[in-house]
């Protein structure tokens, strides 16, 4: 999916209400629409407001920063290479964040649909749940007060009161709308840079003083002004939000930098002496290993840096140092070896899982690993990629083997063919000879990727020829059937595939079968063809199973997180450091999949499984079905509000 035009549209929306802040005065959102065209045929959108007082930007300066600079950067780039993409953006043009924005969201947009996921799960989100507030715009304390009322009767629960005109007004503003919504909506003040420092202080402190509890104040001081914002919050109560001065990392790091917590946990030691027995000690806090000084936690937030955001731990290490906290990388190391061993039997009950689920996506990865006995002193080893899908749960496992090859591994080495041995139904795999001899079974439903099988036509596109783009056509209308069909049952699948996927798919195999026998096979085009045909069974099972995908996106999708970490720490120092990886991916991907925050799992999991855990309890703590479990605690909790949340 390459990107051929980017084009611009403006989108006018008149408000009902016009919205007042301390800053500038909104009767019409104006907003620029920028969409992105591709070789495919899909769209991605993105847009953009103009907000001169705020980011500097206009309409004018958006359309031009695109145009001009950003746009020639990106025709002719592929979606898939998003990190590239993403750097092209940023580095096209200092500042012109706005700019930047919509064409970025585009791309986004673009980069899900070629994996056929909503973009919120391809960006680890949950459940697309969204909780709003209302603005209440800067106006005359009576009608400020009239449309809090309002909208406390619509239904709302939460009020951002816009300030920041006239500090005396604006805290009888505040205290005229708690006095006549307590207890209905909670309340936030939205300044817009309106205020000084002390005048924040002032007015927070007097509001404080006469019983009005906010929930939180954005943006009182100016955005340049972070030394104010710190004045703030250290002298009221409230919580201060940074709006207006934050524009990307960098501002996070400056205002909220990180810090280390040391924990000194002193245990009692009693004895009776009245007695004979031996005294009593309180136990000690759960640690990766026993006797060690570093909580699981800290623990949890290693394996996260390191295989969800690609840090190595001589990179750790630095951060570490930075905070006032030196400990050597062999250390690190150390504990990163032992909070997988106790994610060793967790990494067992995947596998399990994965082998008995109705669907099981196969892929391979290489890992490079360290080893002096070969010429170079590196090797190519393999991270073996599985996904099981039973309905609307997800599972990763991932398998480390010393190497690609079938032949060569170490003793006692699982592969993907001891993995198949042990499984029937459904299996989607790229075609490769390694799974010949597994898939000759006949209960094992070998199952094709029909986005290899559109690569092939896209490099004889790539190579000049043009026919290939009618295959393209067709697989698009295929993938463009897909995305309506999305989270429907297999049955209204089946049904539809029936309907309207067979007859695209009996052209284009038909299409194929003409032109094979005239096509060299040597020629990209031929090589295509001959692809197809060679898999045209296996590519074409999903059209008798409705709980089947069209492709292996969904383990390949898996394998850009282990590719992005692996390109950071290059390598893995023994195979023992391949075998880690896999337990890590493992749970960190089925986080993914499951849109579960990895570092709240880990937190919760890894003291359960430094505890005793029975064998029979490790498949519930699996992150689909931790996260499920907790769903359900805080809906009966809802219900029950004396309910409390289980751990798992």
């Amino acid at each position: 999916m390459k990107i051929t035009d980017i084009r611009f549209a403006m989108l006018r929306v008149p408000l009902k209400t016009p919205f007042k802040t301390a800053l500038r005065t909104v009767d019409t959102v104006e907003d620029i629409v920028v969409s992105i065209h591709t070789d495919t045929g899909h769209v991605g959108y993105g847009e953009a407001p103009a907000t001169a007082v705020i980011t500097g930007d206009t309409h004018g300066s958006i359309v031009e920063a695109i145009r001009k600079f950003i746009s020639p950067r990106l025709i002719g780039q592929d979606v898939a290479n998003l990190n590239r993409i993403t750097q092209l953006i940023q580095n096209a043009i200092e500042k012109n964040s706005s700019a930047k924005a919509a064409v970025e969201i585009a791309v986004y947009d673009l980069w899900a649909q070629l994996y056929g996921a909503p973009l919120y799960k391809m960006l680890g989100g949950g459940d697309p749940v969204i909780t709003t507030d209302i603005t209440i715009s800067v106006d005359y304390i009576e009608k400020m007060v009239a449309d809090s009322i309002a909208a406390v009767e619509r239904g709302f629960e939460t009020l951002k009161i816009k300030i920041g005109k006239d500090i005396g007004v604006d805290i009888e503003r505040v205290k005229a709308i708690h006095a006549a919504v307590d207890g209905r909506a909670l309340l936030r003040l939205d300044a817009n840079q309106g205020w000084t420092a002390k005048q924040a202080v002032y007015a927070l402190q007097t509001l404080e003083d006469a019983g009005v509890h906010l929930e939180l104040v954005e943006q009182p001081v100016k955005a340049q002004d972070l030394d104010g914002l710190k004045y703030v919050t250290d002298r009221v109560h409230t919580p201060i939000m940074a709006d207006e001065s934050v524009f990307g990392p960098a501002e996070v790091i400056e205002l909220i930098p990180a810090e280390v917590i040391v924990r000194r946990d002193i245990r009692e030691k009693l004895a009776c002496p009245r007695c004979d027995g031996e005294p009593v000690r309180a136990p000690a806090a759960a640690k990766a290993v026993e006797g060690g000084k570093y909580g699981l936690r800290f623990v949890a937030q290693m394996l996260v840096d390191k295989y969800v955001d690609g840090l190595p731990l001589h990179r750790q290490r630095k951060i570490l140092q930075r905070l006032g906290l030196d400990i050597a990388v062999s250390t690190l190391a150390d504990q990163i070896k032992w909070s997988t061993d106790l994610l060793r039997p967790l990494w067992r009950a995947a596998i399990a899982e994965v082998i008995a689920a109705e669907v099981m996506h196969l892929d391979g990865t290489g890992l490079p690993v360290l080893d002096a006995n070969v010429p170079g002193g590196k090797r190519l080893g393999a991270l073996w990629g599985y996904v099981g899908v039973n309905g609307a749960e997800v599972i990763a496992a991932y398998q480390f083997a010393s190497t690609l090859k079938a032949t060569g591994q170490r003793a006692n080495e699982l592969g993907p063919e001891d993995m198949l041995a042990l499984r029937t139904g459904l299996t989607v795999a790229d075609a490769s000879n390694l799974f010949d001899a597994s898939f000759a079974r006949p209960e094992l439903i070998e199952c094709g990727c029909n986005m290899h099988a559109r690569r092939y036509f896209v490099k004889a596109l790539d190579a000049g020829d043009q026919r290939a783009a009618l295959a393209i056509g067709g697989f698009a209308k295929l993938y463009e059937i897909e995305r309506d069909l999305r989270g429907k049952p297999p049955d209204e699948v089946l049904a539809a595939r029936k309907a309207q996927s067979q007859p695209v798919w009996d052209t284009l195999a038909e299409w194929v079968r003409v032109h094979r026998p005239h096509e060299p096979p040597s020629s990209p085009l031929g090589k295509a063809l001959q692809y197809f045909t060679n898999h045209q069974v296996a590519l074409g099972r999903f059209l008798a199973y409705g709980e089947l995908p069209l492709d292996n996106g969904i383990v390949e999708r898996l394998h850009v997180r282990a590719a992005l970490t692996r390109k950071n720490f290059l390598f893995a120092g023994a195979d023992a450091g391949g075998d880690r990886a896999a337990i890590a991916y493992t749970i960190l991907g089925s986080c993914q999949l499951a849109g579960v925050d990895p570092l709240e799992y880990l937190s919760d999991v890894l003291p359960q499984l430094a505890g005793s855990i029975r064998i029979i309890d490790l498949p519930a703590m699996l992150p689909s079905r931790w996260a499920a479990a907790r769903r359900a605690a805080a809906a009966a909790a809802a219900v029950s509000p004396g309910a409390t949340a289980p751990t798992a």
